[in-house]
């Protein structure tokens, strides 16, 4: 009689394809059957499949163009701003980008950004890009 063997799963990230192990904390997206290593991957991948059905996402996606150079930059830059947007949303109501707030916090929102690794060339081009698109649902 053969012995039962256990061997897990491999798991691999849909948008980097890092390796994951079983035993780590991972994002399954059970409406596609899809494994995330992280937030950021998760939440770019969102991007990508929404933004073909949705005006907001779209937006997003082209600033997310204008202000990096390749998939890594678009990655540390969404979670910039999904974390700093969200951050500052419950702790003071209002969103970073809106010209009153952004004049200023300017500098403590630079902070943020640097944390993750997405220092725009132009914070600034940023901030107004989202401001100019904040009606449509995108931001927040």
């Amino acid at each position: 009689m053969k012995k039962l063997v256990y061997t897990p799963l491999a798991l691999f990230c849909k948008v980097c394809g890092k390796y994951i192990d079983e035993r780590e904390k991972f994002i399954l997206r059970r409406a596609y059957s899809e494994v995330y290593c992280s937030r950021r991957c998760y939440y770019y991948d969102v991007l990508q499949t929404e933004k073909k059905n949705n005006l907001g996402f779209a937006h997003i996606d082209s600033i997310l163009e204008k202000h990096c150079r390749n998939i890594e930059e678009k990655m540390n830059l969404l979670e910039a701003i999904n974390e700093t947007t969200s951050f500052i949303r419950k702790t003071c109501g209002v969103y970073w980008f809106f010209p009153q707030f952004y004049a200023l916090f300017k500098w403590q929102v630079y902070s943020m950004f640097k944390r993750f690794k997405a220092t725009p060339v132009d914070l600034d081009t940023l901030a107004s890009d989202l401001y100019s698109i904040r009606y449509i649902g995108a931001c927040g």
